[in-house]
């Protein structure tokens, strides 16, 4: 699921399931921030807390997290 439309889900659950009111400023700065986050955006998951190593950067990814098969990485230069 993209973050967008995770944060949309998020807003929505809190306004209709939660009773929030959707003009309060907590749910303002969500709705801003639903509104400029790029469709396309996708945060892994899960990530890993491996130390990032020599060998990690030739990769650019974490072999720690390629032989266990259970955590995506996100490379230290994508955030």
């Amino acid at each position: 699921m993209y973050d967008k439309e995770f944060l949309l889900f998020i807003y929505k659950r809190l306004a209709m399931k939660h009773g929030e009111d959707v003009s309060v400023d907590y749910m303002q700065k969500l709705r801003s921030i639903i509104d400029d986050t790029d469709p396309k955006q996708l945060t892994p998951n899960v990530t890993c807390n491996h130390k990032w190593s020599k060998l990690n950067d030739k990769l650019g990814f974490c072999e720690k997290c390629l032989i266990t098969g259970k955590i995506k990485h996100v490379n230290k230069t994508e955030g």
